[in-house]
């Protein structure tokens, strides 16, 4: 996906008085008595968001064409808006047509830098961390060096259409996008690389993928190229001459409502730097669809970097954004329909979570953007719908901060794993979820986690190191302002389950074992159960103690008792148990008969 510098705006720059020259493509130095005008067209009626911060208080003006030609001519003019002031953050609404937004240093003796970024839709639209902080009116710039960052996604509905839709992209196709500036710093300097980990998605049909993003931040040199990428994608050229390495995954079905969590983590050796591509899906298992490595020797240190405070080399915003937009190669698109959640979460370099300090509704460094889209917070997250409502700041209202357990278990079996599910909506990400289980000698296992995204979720706890006992379990959560709240529940851990039997057989005269009958009982194990099998066959399904009589064939017979608990423990045993004629009391019978019948023929012969 291309990249736009929005801030590379026609600008003019005209002294009143002196002449001033511009220290950096990407902030500006006004000296007294000069200013900086410039040149905007609001194509769609619905205004310009501005944001600045200047080292000292100048005049804000938005002026009509006529209005700047009279100030342009005379240094004086009305205005459409006029400020002075060090700092602002505001949405103008304005009709479609030409404007002149300028910034005047008339207050101050000594020359003026400012830092501006001047917004109108269409916009790629969700948050976006610029490294500015707005508070009461005030603008602080703060730096953020950061390892690892976390996109949350819950898609619940969502259409676009864009009835032509540049080469490759089709019409309904729109892009959820995760993106980020790495610094890397050499011997000789210092580089800066634009990471982007995006969702594209047909919403016809429901279909996405995967896709991965680096382009050059750093402006004329780039160090870009297949000898010097290796990963599963390639480096290729745009149409004017710019590279960039991408790699995507193949189209899957994407099952609405759906969450998924885009990663991009970073570390680095004296070689250069390492990115992982990667997404989880609620199960929480990471996937990493794309290891990249970048050569660029004698690299010293490489980290994702948000600075309010600067642009990089190539004068982009050293910012991170979650946002949502057209499908790919520059495409704007408009969204008929969108329940899209936001999220994003921090990984410093010393490995603590954290959410970013202050959010902003639209994205700045991606060329890919939307129409008929806006952000709100809503339950701790972020809510993307359609319309053009102005909602400019995210930061002022957090949600009340809930949580429950709504399912736990009460007994389970030793070795088995803890089961509870929990929900949790407001507060502010991320959630540190903290299981302790204790019985009277004290805490015997204690356990965190930590839950990125407010859901109903269900968390599995190993038990393996626990005794068979009862148990109190603590379940508590804590959001990043500190707001907890703790549930306990009680536990029993039962042994496996045992299998004893007493057998006693059954026979005649003539065969012997011709029946058994077994009494049978089962100890330990959750609500336990057994199967009693004879050769093979299923006879019976019992309690936990029971006393049953099988009849028995000849030869030899299997016998097989299995143990069985509502958790599938089991424990086993097998009888072999011969059944047949007592041939010596058949013989007995053979013999006393046929002595009878030589007496009854001996009999008979000495009557004749």
């Amino acid at each position: 996906m291309r990249l736009l510098n929005i801030l590379l705006l026609t600008m003019l720059i005209l002294p009143l008085f002196s002449f001033f020259t511009l220290s950096m493509s990407s902030y500006y130095q006004i000296p007294p008595l000069c200013y900086l005008s410039i040149s905007y067209n609001v194509t769609q009626g619905n205004g310009i968001d501005v944001i600045f911060y200047a080292s000292s208080p100048i005049t804000f003006m938005i002026m009509t064409p006529s209005q700047f030609c009279q100030f342009y001519q005379t240094g004086l003019s009305q205005s459409i808006y006029s400020t002075t002031t060090n700092s602002l953050s505001r949405f103008f609404p304005l009709k479609s047509g030409q404007y002149y937004i300028v910034f005047y240093n008339n207050i101050s003796n000594n020359p003026v830098t400012l830092n501006y970024y001047i917004l109108s839709r269409p916009l790629p639209t969700g948050i976006a961390d610029y490294g500015l902080k707005v508070n009461n009116g005030a603008i602080s710039p703060y730096i953020e060096k950061i390892k690892s960052v976390i996109g949350a996604v819950e898609i619940n509905k969502l259409l676009a259409y864009n009835s032509a839709p540049p080469a490759g992209i089709c019409q309904y196709c729109a892009s959820i996008q995760l993106n980020v500036v790495l610094q890397v710093n050499t011997i000789g300097g210092s580089q800066q690389l634009w990471l982007q980990n995006a969702i594209q998605i047909d919403t016809n049909n429901d279909s996405y993928r995967f896709l991965d993003n680096i382009w050059n931040f750093t402006g004329i040199f780039s160090c870009l190229s297949n000898s010097a990428v290796k990963g599963n994608g390639i480096v290729s050229l745009t149409n004017d001459g710019k590279d960039y390495y991408a790699y995507s995954t193949t189209f899957s079905t994407l099952l609405i409502p759906s969450l998924k969590y885009l990663l991009i983590n970073t570390s680095y050796t004296s070689q250069g730097p390492m990115i992982s591509f990667g997404y989880m899906n609620q199960s929480g298992l990471p996937i990493w669809y794309d290891n990249v490595t970048i050569l660029i020797p004698n690299t010293l240190s490489a980290y994702i970097l948000v600075d309010g405070y600067n642009f990089t080399s190539g004068g982009f915003a050293y910012d991170s954004e979650l946002i949502l937009g057209g499908g790919g190669c520059g495409e704007f698109t408009f969204f008929n329909e969108s329940n899209v959640e936001l999220a994003m979460i921090y990984q410093y370099l010393n490995g603590t979570l954290a959410p970013p300090k202050f959010l902003f509704p639209f994205g700045l460094d991606t060329e890919e953007s939307a129409d008929n889209l806006y952000t709100v917070s809503y339950n701790g997250v972020y809510l993307v719908s359609s319309g053009y409502q102005v909602i400019n700041n995210l930061n002022e209202n957090v949600s009340q901060f809930r949580f429950n357990v709504v399912n736990y278990i009460k007994v389970t079996d030793q070795n088995f794993p803890y089961i509870f599910t929990i929900n949790v909506s407001g507060g502010v990400l991320p959630y540190k979820l903290n299981v302790t289980i204790s019985n009277s000698s004290g805490n015997e296992l204690s356990r965190y986690t930590y839950v990125l995204f407010p859901s109903v979720s269900a968390y599995y706890l190993p038990l393996s190191p626990l005794s068979p006992g009862n148990y109190t379990i603590k379940i508590k959560l804590t959001d990043f302002n500190g707001n907890s709240k703790s549930y306990e529940f009680p536990l029993t851990i039962n042994p496996p389950p045992s299998l004893s039997v007493k057998e006693q057989t059954q026979g005649n005269f003539i065969q012997y074992n011709t029946s058994i009958t077994l009494s049978a009982s089962v100890n330990g194990g959750t609500n336990p159960y057994y199967l009693i099998f004879l050769n093979g066959k299923l006879v019976g399904n019992y309690s936990s103690t029971t006393q049953l009589q099988l009849k028995l064939q000849n030869g030899e017979n299997n016998i097989t008792l299995i143990a069985k608990d509502l958790l599938g423990k089991t424990a086993v045993i097998t009888l072999v148990v011969n059944s047949g004629y007592n041939y010596v009391n058949i013989g007995i019978i053979v013999g006393i008969i046929l002595i009878i019948v030589i007496i009854i023929a001996l009999l008979i012969t000495k009557r004749k």
